[in-house]
């Protein structure tokens, strides 16, 4: 620790107070490797380095690389979830404007799919809702998705990615060429998934973005995340085909993509019902997606909104087979008890109980008609007893751990009062 306190601080020498380099020999490279190794822990002497660090980004923001202003903006804002003291709140203020310029007219107007994936994760975490910036990463993400279009090497023909399988007009190329390909379409869908999830996670509702979701996904979706794109079109109010033609969206898209998302689920299990999930938090996500598809599915259709139901009801019907493992059974005693959140990157399993109850609420209180319900005997008990398999989780975390309301569920309450009273 005394040689990295030391090492930090013989690095910083040369930094004035605002940033300015008065004889040091730092990069842009190394300032950002700099904040990125003390984004890992406190050495000593860290937060004065981190405060010099971060004014040197803010002084001369044009000599950073896309990647290394990114690299050094995320370390500042891990640095400062950890560790608040460090990051003064005029840096912290400073940064997330920078942020914003750079990602409406600056260096980061124009990124690939890993550094988009970076810059957007960044906005979702700050919870930075600069409606121009937003902007700015579904234009760069309907630029880099049209772009599918990729030279061939035989005759200058184009090749063209659709459902995953590259198809040229001449002939299909080499194998490393159709490789090549289907690795450029999966690192698009997994760019695609995670910028649509982080615009769900902070309530951004972009219809130019959801419209080049859902044709992009209508094309194929081999590989694609399922249950975080289906929750995340939910949680933007863009799920079903009625809501899609409210945001003026193809509904043909949306219903093209439904298929290959389904598909896309079963196919990446090979056991049978096409809905057995991965895991209890896949099985929650695809859940809330498919219930509020089915909610707003009159569009739709009737092929697709009688797989939708009968999707989720396979997936009520396996739930409480997932509940009663012995991991989760653990797990719950674990979080209910420690009064410890569960640690990155671990699934709650109390928000995905919560997920499922939602997803139940949905299927009987936003059901489009009496075809499309729940109604059949052995359809209500499967979700009885996914309702009593759910029940015990929540209930021990609200012994263990009042929930608080958010500031949202007094307006909740004051829309449904006013829908009551009418």
């Amino acid at each position: 620790v005394a040689l990295c306190r030391d090492i930090v601080r013989h690095c910083c020498e040369g930094l004035g107070s605002e940033g300015e380099d008065t004889g040091s020999e730092l990069s842009a490279m190394d300032v950002s490797h700099l904040l990125r190794a003390l984004a890992k822990g406190s050495v000593g002497w860290s937060g004065p380095a981190v405060g010099l660090l971060l004014s040197r980004v803010l002084s001369r923001p044009a000599e950073f690389s896309q990647t290394e202003l990114l690299v050094a903006l995320h370390a500042a804002v891990q640095i400062r979830d950890d560790r608040v003291d460090e990051v003064p709140v005029h840096l912290y203020t400073g940064l997330l404007s920078l942020l914003s310029e750079e990602l409406v007219s600056g260096s980061l107007r124009s990124l690939k799919a890993p550094d988009l994936i970076t810059a957007s994760a960044l906005l979702a975490k700050t919870g930075h809702l600069d409606t121009f910036a937003w902007s700015s990463l579904s234009r760069q993400l309907a630029g880099l998705l049209d772009a599918r279009l990729t030279p061939s090497t035989s005759g200058g023909s184009e090749v063209c990615i659709a459902g995953g399988q590259p198809e040229s007009r001449d002939d299909r190329g080499s194998d490393e060429q159709q490789q090549s390909l289907q690795r450029q379409h999966r690192q698009l869908a997994e760019c695609l998934i995670v910028v649509l999830n982080c615009f769900s996670r902070v309530g951004v509702q972009d219809a130019p973005m959801l419209r080049v979701a859902y044709h992009f996904l209508a094309d194929g979706a081999p590989g694609v995340s399922s249950g975080i794109a289906v929750a995340a079109f939910a949680k933007l109010g863009a799920a079903s085909c009625a809501e899609a033609e409210g945001l003026a969206l193809p509904v043909r898209d949306v219903a093209s993509a439904w298929w290959n998302l389904l598909h896309a689920a079963s196919s990446n299990n090979s056991a049978a019902p096409s809905a057995v999930a991965t895991s209890l938090s896949d099985l929650s996500l695809r859940l809330v997606g498919l219930a509020h598809a089915l909610a707003g599915s009159q569009p739709a259709p009737w092929r697709l909104r009688r797989v939708l139901r009968l999707e989720a009801l396979s997936l009520v019907g396996i739930a409480p087979e997932m509940l009663q493992e012995p991991s989760d059974s653990a797990r719950l005693e674990e979080e209910a008890e420690s009064f410890v959140e569960p640690a990155a990157g671990r699934h709650s399993l109390v928000a995905s109980c919560s997920q499922v109850l939602t997803g139940l609420q949905c299927l009987f209180l936003l059901r489009p008609s009496a075809a499309d319900n729940c109604d059949s005997l052995p359809a209500l008990r499967a979700c009885i007893a996914a309702l009593d398999a759910v029940q015990r989780p929540l209930e021990a975390r609200g012994r263990h751990r009042p929930h608080s309301e958010p500031a949202l569920a007094a307006t909740v309450l004051d829309v449904l009062e006013q829908l009551c009273s009418r």
